[in-house]
């Protein structure tokens, strides 16, 4: 969750979206996307909400990568009961 608030904090949305800015961007929400990949649900669920946030305020499409981890997670819970 670190990486979430301090990429809130670095800059305004609108710097964040120009062009010089793209390869810490993508950095950045690469990272995110590892930790919701984590397996503890609890944080999975913290995780994806932050890079949700994230992702609608900078405008990023990464719908293949979130619904994989979603759906992965999805299939995990309804195994489970």
């Amino acid at each position: 969750m670190y990486l979430y608030y301090l990429f809130h904090c670095a800059a305004s949305r609108s710097e964040l979206k120009q062009e010089e800015f793209h390869p810490m961007v993508n950095t950045i929400v690469d990272a995110m996307l590892k930790e919701c990949r984590k397996e503890q649900l609890a944080y999975k669920q913290h995780a994806l909400s932050a890079l949700g946030d994230t992702l609608s305020s900078l405008d990023i499409d990464r719908f293949d990568e979130v619904y994989s981890i979603v759906e992965d997670t999805l299939a995990k819970v309804c195994l489970q009961h």
